[in-house]
């Protein structure tokens, strides 16, 4: 074998490294955009539901509309927790959690202890079973959200993976805190 041979045969073993190389950065590359697109698509399911709670409350407060004044009451704290929603932080989403659920507690409680004032007693069984199901998509949808994140993190934190991809702006992402979206 010639020496030109041998450069030949040196450079095309390092062309076929680097190809190699180049193809398993892109691959892991293209592999962390769908998990992180995962998380973000699976991150707006959770909003989706938690609007479809809102969405549901309301026309439960709409449906016993002319009740009383507290129903009334409740209905403004709701609509105004809504609106706090769509411009909140983490913190500010619990607390958002919190009024609502107190004002659905004291519709909850002055029905239950008063069926017979309400005409409406039927569409308030079934609002709530409503309710209730969208409490169990919003459950839902963050474990779904979890189950991204947790995927996402142990693709990126693997070797040799965890060599590069942070380079390209793929973070550990952290779950959804369970205290952050009351049910």
């Amino acid at each position: 074998m010639t020496k030109r041979h041998k450069v030949m045969l040196v450079i095309g073993l390092i062309v076929t490294l680097v190809l190699i190389l180049g193809i398993g950065v892109a691959s892991a590359f293209n592999k962390a955009t769908k998990y992180r697109n995962d998380i973000y698509n699976n991150r707006a399911l959770i909003v989706v539901a938690v609007e479809a709670r809102f969405d549901k409350l309301e026309e439960l407060l709409t449906a016993l509309n002319g009740l009383e004044d507290h129903v009334e009451t409740q209905l403004d704290k709701i609509t105004e927790a809504r609106k706090a929603f769509t411009t909140a932080d983490a913190t500010e989403i619990e607390e958002t959690f919190e009024e609502i659920e107190s004002g659905v507690n004291l519709i909850r409680i002055m029905i239950e202890d008063n069926p017979d004032s309400f005409i409406a007693t039927a569409a308030y069984n079934n609002y709530m079973a409503e309710i209730t199901a969208t409490i169990n998509a919003i459950t839902s949808s963050k474990v779904m959200y979890n189950d991204a994140v947790t995927a996402y993190n142990t693709f990126i934190q693997t070797f040799p993976r965890n060599l590069f991809l942070s380079t390209f702006g793929f973070d550990k992402m952290d779950l959804y805190e369970p205290n952050i979206l009351i049910n």
